[in-house]
């Protein structure tokens, strides 16, 4: 889950440059009005402030805590672990000097006493000059009280607010989109308007009294002077004026009009995505069966004439000259594998190599460079169920070994071939992975099928591969197969085994073939090394719609799953409450999520040491928790710590992944990673979290997991890759009863990744691509994809209930969305707890779900009438024979197993 900060300690002394010459941060933005921000409070939110303007079109330079001299009211600590506080230095003096051409300057979020010391006499002259010379300054409710007759208030002291206040709305044009009243929020100032100044809005209580001015302005000069009787700042409770749906959008229109600039505010409305339409139906039949996926390999020796090799499936493969392949599947007139180079090794020549699936994790470039082996075709070895080709090269010999097989994928038969590599031996050279490339010339290629948390367009994709134009597309671990879907049949690549494996798949426009690569991560060891099994599947006949996608990624999830001795868990609804509560709030949304009927909860805890998240000090919480009937679902570090200041790192460095300088390897600046390899830190965490398991834990999100298993140790002679030995923790948690989810991607356990609206093409209709995952996502962005459309395919996304608990709208539409979300879970609830881990297929009505113990339909569409064909003795639960009639949208149907 990538939150890197875009600050450091670094930065901060970059920044102070040669003799002690002070450097402002950067300009951000490339067009339009130039504006000044200084925001105080933890770095980011400073460069929260920043983006806000940039993205209304102004050029804006952001003064934050790092740059306002020790008088932004907050740690400037990349990490809150870290033992040393950094120096931040003096940013507002050098700003100050340049503030003329700025359009307007804004101070928020920085606490009264230090507004006080920061603007001196001298420092408010030089903004009184600014304004007086036709800029404008705008002050939050924090405004310096030595500022005089400079401000357009006189200030007194903060007020509590204890009953409902509004304010009225400004009556500019950029205002029209906001509500007539404007709630306020926490506090507000007790101010009186200097003579000259203009109130443009009041606050009101209740009955309609004033209260106190909210907006105020005066004109000084050929500028102006604003006072905001409020602030825009990381929100510390539910109401706040920044949890509110029109928060940021209000502050940046009384700034805009104090400035005289016409900015898209309506951009900072946020919006949830819309709920795709329903189709009613008039007649529907459907078959409810179980699955029939299954392997089955050829064992008959294949037919080796000369360089060419035609295994039982009819499957053909030929050897040319320069030792690569033709691979061509039965009744095909041209191969679909023109050409099968030979599989190369490679070392990383830096650190680490990184493939692109965890690039966010990681802030370094891979620099993988192949060894120069001259590999030579030296013969065929006919196997018992398949044959082995010999390659040699000087001090080197490599055996790469085929067989056949078919394959039933829920109902259609899929013919293919398998592969692995053994290096049997090779110079002395560090092996980093082996990678294989290869041209594919399938008939009339469409589109590739794929869903990635990291590649763009983040999300699900079709990608055309018809050589329109250039299209390239990855398949990682979180799908965990590449497909390729043609006119008139589809192609599978699928690991075997759970073996570290990426795929891609490219053509450029007017190429004749597809190029595909793939690539198997050993981690950094000598020969011999060896790749696990890989399939490549053709299935004759046209897509069925979603289902072949489906039933590809079920089938192999649980193979693979079922392979590492790892558990079958269905994701469930969890509820969630935001950290920014206050404690009596918390205890509020507490309890609405357990009324609703969520089985697991989800406690904030994002940058927690793991010592905090599994240590003592939250055994009684998560302990009251599951004594109300919930399940802890915890957010924890997966191989790595925050800062430098926590347990792990001060006491174990040995823990720690080693650089080739000797220094502790990190992600970003301050996520320092553990050597998931190592046994001694395996043998304390697992007994470590297992007495948080005991004290209620029950599901356990590790970020950045995905990442930590490629993480080379230079501390050591060889360092294997981490794969096998993260499937041992995983296993840990499930032999404790204890749901695991990994961000990387990751379908061995629950695959997971940060959903964000505004990163994610929208998921609306194209929900099938989430089966059996569980995004987490921020406050609201959750309720953005439907709960019953994610819902019907096994998803369940993290969902905030603070805005449901106090029916509050932090974005228009949430608490009518949440509403809907809670009246669900019961149900959902139910049909998992009657089918178990469910085999999902969609159909015209929306998705079937099946297993041994039973099954359940789920209604998107209405449907006049619906014939469902049903195993013997199986039964729809509550309905006489087999014929639904009238179904509305939303139904769920229990199917029962005599």
């Amino acid at each position: 889950m990538k939150k890197l900060l875009l600050f450091s300690a670094l930065a901060v002394t970059l920044a102070l440059g040669a003799k002690g010459v002070q450097k402002l941060p950067e300009v951000r933005g490339n067009k339009g009005p130039k504006v000044l921000i200084f925001n105080g409070g933890r770095p980011w939110a400073g460069d929260g402030m920043t983006s806000m303007f940039v993205k209304l079109g102004c050029r804006a330079r952001g003064i934050g805590s790092v740059y306002l001299d020790g008088f932004g009211g907050a740690t400037i600590k990349e990490s809150p672990s870290d033992p040393v506080e950094p120096v931040a230095f003096d940013g507002i003096t050098p700003a100050l000097k340049r503030v003329a051409p700025q359009k307007f300057v804004l101070f928020n979020f920085i606490p009264q006493k230090f507004m006080d010391e920061m603007l001196t006499s001298d420092r408010i002259a030089l903004l009184r000059k600014y304004v007086e010379n036709g800029g404008h300054v705008i002050f939050s409710q924090n405004a310096p009280t030595q500022a005089g007759d400079f401000l357009p208030v006189e200030m007194g002291e903060l007020v509590p607010i204890e009953k409902t206040l509004t304010a009225n709305r400004p009556a500019a044009k950029i205002y029209e989109i906001f509500p007539e009243k404007l709630p306020v929020f926490s506090y507000y100032r007790d101010v009186t308007p200097l003579p000259g100044a203009e109130v443009v809005s009041m606050i009101y209580d209740d009955n309609g009294k004033p209260v106190a001015p909210y907006v105020v302005r005066k004109a000084i000069g050929k500028g102006s002077v604003t006072f905001f009787n409020g602030e825009l700042r990381h929100a510390v409770k539910l109401r706040e004026l920044a949890n509110w749906a029109y928060g940021s959008a209000f502050y940046a229109a009384v700034v805009a009009d104090s400035a005289n600039l016409n900015l898209p505010v309506k951009k900072l409305v946020r919006q949830l995505q819309p709920i795709p339409g329903r189709t009613p139906l008039d007649e529907v039949k459907v078959a409810v069966t179980l699955p029939e996926n299954k392997i089955t390999e050829d064992a008959a020796i294949p037919v080796v004439d000369g360089k060419t090799v035609t295994f039982a499936n009819g499957v053909k493969l030929t050897v040319k000259d320069n030792g690569a392949l033709t691979v061509a599947y039965p009744g095909e007139k041209k191969a679909f594998f023109r050409d099968f180079a030979i599989p190369q090794l490679a070392v990383s020549a830096d650190r680490t190599f990184f493939n692109a699936a965890t690039a966010e994790a990681d802030d370094g470039d891979a620099k993988v460079e192949k060894i120069d082996l001259k590999w030579k075709f030296d013969k065929i070895v006919p196997e018992k169920n398949g044959v082995t080709l010999i390659y040699t090269a000087s001090e080197a010999e490599m055996r790469w070994f085929f067989k056949s097989g078919s394959m039933m994928l829920d109902g259609r038969k899929l013919v293919g071939f398998a592969e692995r590599v053994e290096v049997v031996k090779a110079p002395k050279v560090y092996v980093n992975n082996l990678s294989f490339a290869m041209r594919l010339d399938p008939e009339e290629p469409l589109f590739a099928r794929r869903n990635d948390c990291y590649q763009e367009p983040r999300g699900y994709a079709d990608v055309d591969m018809t050589g329109k134009k250039n299209a390239t597309t990855h398949f990682f671990g979180g799908q965990p197969f590449a497909l390729l879907v043609c006119k008139n049949n589809v192609y599978f690549g699928m690991r075997a085994t759970p073996q570290p494996t990426a795929s891609n798949l490219s053509r450029n426009k007017g190429e004749e073939t597809i190029l595909c690569e793939r690539s198997v991560s050993f981690g950094r060891v000598f020969a011999p090394v060896a790749s696990d099994e890989y399939w490549h599947w053709k299935g004759e006949g046209a897509e069925r719609g979603h289902n072949d996608y489906l039933a590809m990624y079920q089938f192999e999830r649980h193979l693979l799953r079922t392979l590492a001795g790892l558990k079958e868990y269905p994701v469930y609804p969890q509820g969630h409450y935001t950290y920014q509560l206050a404690p009596e709030e918390k205890e509020v949304v507490i309890e609405a999520i357990r009324k609703a009927g969520y089985r697991f909860i989800f406690t904030p805890g994002y940058e927690t040491l793991l010592e905090h998240t599994f240590g003592e000090g939250a055994y009684a919480l998560n302990q009251s928790l599951f004594d109300k009937g919930m399940g802890v679902r915890v957010w924890s570090a997966g191989s790595y710590v925050q800062g430098t200041g926590g347990w792990c790192y001060t006491t174990h460095p040995e823990w720690f992944v080693r650089e080739k300088d000797g220094s502790i390897k990190h992600y970003g600046t301050k996520y320092y990673v553990i050597d998931v390899n190592n046994e001694e830190f395996y043998q304390w965490y697992t007994a470590f979290v297992k007495k948080a398991i005991d004290h209620g834990i029950r599901w356990v999100y590790r970020d950045m997991d995905g990442a930590a298993g490629n993480c080379i140790n230079y501390a050591l002679k060889e360092s294997p890759h981490g794969w096998k030995s993260q499937l041992r923790f995983y296993k840990f948690f499930h032999d404790n009863d204890c749901r695991v989810s990994v961000e990387g991607q990751n379908a061995i356990v629950i695959d997971e990744y940060w959903y964000r609206q505004d990163v994610y093409k929208p998921f609306g209709g194209d929900e099938f691509a989430l089966v059996g995952q569980a995004p987490a996502s921020n406050n609201y962005e959750g309720l953005s994809l439907d709960v019953f459309r994610t819902g019907m395919y096994g998803c369940f996304v993290t969902w905030d209930l603070s805005g449901y608990a106090f029916q509050f709208d932090r974005i228009q539409g949430e608490v009518e969305r949440a509403n809907r979300t809670v009246a669900l879970v019961p149900k959902f609830n139910e049909a998992l707890d009657h089918v178990g881990m469910p085999f999902v297929r969609e159909t015209p009505f929306g998705t079937t779900w099946v297993s041994e113990k039973g099954g359940a339909l789920f209604f998107w569409n209405p449907a006049k009438k619906v014939i469902v064909d049903l195993p013997r003795g199986w039964k729809i639960r509550g309905v006489d024979g087999n014929v639904l009639t009238d179904v509305k949208g939303d139904s769920i149907y229990l199917i029962d197993k005599e």
